[in-house]
């Protein structure tokens, strides 16, 4: 829910059709006079993911119950609500499902909407963008070899038309196995692991828990 009385800088959203697939390649318009505001509509295309980004007029007071947009495509028009408690503070709306099928528009539509857009200072996702040339640091931890981890990242945006879900942990430099402490013959020790169907140790061996390591003496 919105922490404050004024519309987001961005609307990010996804159209979906009534089957649930992306409504790709179709016209949306935000109209300001939803919310009492007499600025001019805001027009951006969806991409074939059915996402988009559209820049509403700048102070837009968030006060009303809803905002409404209006969806144009090939085969048909609809209107849709999105319930001004739904939409995050940074802009985030939920999937916005039609009642309806649309068919996206030709191309040849498209390109000259993508024209007049570009021209009017809108932008959408349908609009292609430059990539960025920034480079990311990486991190290396630890020694030469198995032991090693290198952590990087890099400015790749990657979107899919269903849910993903991401479980975010604390790195590690490795992680503790159980290992049995073998004994060789030149008095040095190796670490095999323990599974969980395997019997009894090896005489002169001893179990622990353990993290990567090389073979060491006594």
């Amino acid at each position: 829910m919105l922490a404050n009385p004024l519309l987001p800088t961005q609307l990010v959203g996804t159209l979906a059709q009534p089957d649930g697939t992306p409504a790709a390649s179709v016209q949306i318009q935000f109209l300001p006079s939803s919310l009492g505001s007499k600025a001019p509509a805001v027009s951006v295309l969806t991409d074939t993911f059915g996402h988009f980004t559209l820049p509403p007029p700048q102070g837009l007071s968030a006060t009303g119950d809803s905002i409404t947009l209006q969806v144009h495509g090939a085969s048909a028009n609809a209107t849709v609500q999105v319930a001004v408690k739904n939409i995050a503070a940074n802009g985030l709306l939920p999937t916005i499902p039609l009642r309806d099928h649309i068919d996206p528009l030709p191309q040849s539509i498209l390109a000259s909407l993508a024209s007049l857009l570009s021209s009017s200072g809108a932008t959408g996702s349908a609009q292609q963008q430059t990539p960025s040339t920034t480079t990311m640091p990486t991190v290396t931890l630890g020694e030469d070899g198995d032991c090693q981890l290198s952590f990087a990242g890099n400015t790749s945006v990657d979107r899919y038309p269903y849910s993903v879900f991401y479980r975010l942990v604390e790195p590690q430099v490795s992680i503790a196995s159980v290992v049995h402490r073998f004994p060789f013959d030149n008095g040095l020790f190796g670490f095999p692991p323990v599974y969980l169907n395997q019997g009894g140790a090896p005489g002169g061996t001893v179990s622990s828990f353990v993290r990567c390591r090389r073979p060491s003496k006594a």
